[in-house]
């Protein structure tokens, strides 16, 4: 009887997507990560076998961009002939921006909507039918908190996590009884390399508004998000502070609202 799992994760050469491959190694699964860059991929795989539970486990980097959607049918299938189908895909590849809407041009804000929505939407489409076929199989999107409520300067990097919020949560209702599950996880801030790109040239607005929050290590992360794949919860917030936040949001909208607006008149000021 099969007992490990087989991983696949994109964006698994940094960030989250690594502190989870990292996780998944040492539990003794077989790990593919998927990323453009094969030099990252090579150190990610390197990392993930140092800390795996046996030399026999498959743990491998594919070069693959996840954003040419037109060849990702075709990409995946050479994958997943040489590698198996995933029992467990989590989509973690991803970009962030910080600019106010008429800042940002047109081919940036789609850039961004296509690489955190429309990928992930094309990899489980990649994915799905070989797990509805055998009834088994465990899809994890990773969202964030700005795909739960609206942050300043995030206009394209919120509607393209709202667009992913959305998608998963009609998806969950149609997976019903099929025996595939799908996960939204929503990470407050997390100490990635992506956050620390945009540290330099982060608006104030977004800065104070982000500190309330705190930030997370991508360990710290991994833990609370691996909880909540294990439960197969359709929802994973992670940390006290961002649960406090969105259930604020959710009951108290008028409170919610009235604290940012605040926060972002003090901001501006300064």
């Amino acid at each position: 009887m099969k007992t490990n799992q087989c991983v696949y994760i994109t964006g698994g050469s940094s960030g989250i997507g690594l502190s989870l491959a990292k996780r998944y190694a040492q539990d003794g699964n077989d790990v593919i990560l998927l990323a453009r860059s094969q030099n990252k991929l090579d150190d990610a795989v390197s990392a993930c076998k140092t800390v795996a539970a046996s030399a026999g486990q498959l743990i491998v980097g594919v070069s693959l961009d996840v954003s040419d959607i037109k060849n990702l049918q075709a990409n995946m299938d050479r994958v997943t002939a040489e590698y198996g189908q995933p029992d467990l895909l989590i989509l973690s590849a991803g970009i962030a921006g910080n600019k106010t809407f008429l800042d940002m041009s047109s081919d940036e804000f789609d850039n961004m909507m296509t690489l955190n929505f429309s990928a992930s939407r094309e990899m489980a489409r990649c994915v799905l039918p070989a797990m509805l076929q055998r009834h088994s199989g465990q899809i994890v999107f990773i969202s964030s908190m700005s795909g739960v409520m609206g942050v300043y300067g995030y206009s394209a990097y919120c509607a393209s996590k709202y667009a992913v919020t959305g998608f998963v949560q009609s998806l969950q209702q149609e997976l019903l009884g099929t025996g595939v599950s799908a996960t939204l996880v929503c990470p407050s801030e997390v100490a990635t390399p992506m956050i620390a790109a945009e540290a330099d040239n982060v608006l104030p607005q977004t800065r104070m508004l982000k500190d309330l929050g705190g930030t997370l290590s991508p360990e710290k992360a991994a833990d609370i998000i691996i909880k909540g794949i294990k439960k197969k919860k359709p929802m994973v917030i992670t940390g006290f502070v961002a649960n406090l936040f969105d259930f604020t949001n959710r009951v108290f909208p008028w409170l919610f609202r009235k604290i940012t607006q605040v926060i972002i008149w003090y901001a501006g000021r300064k």
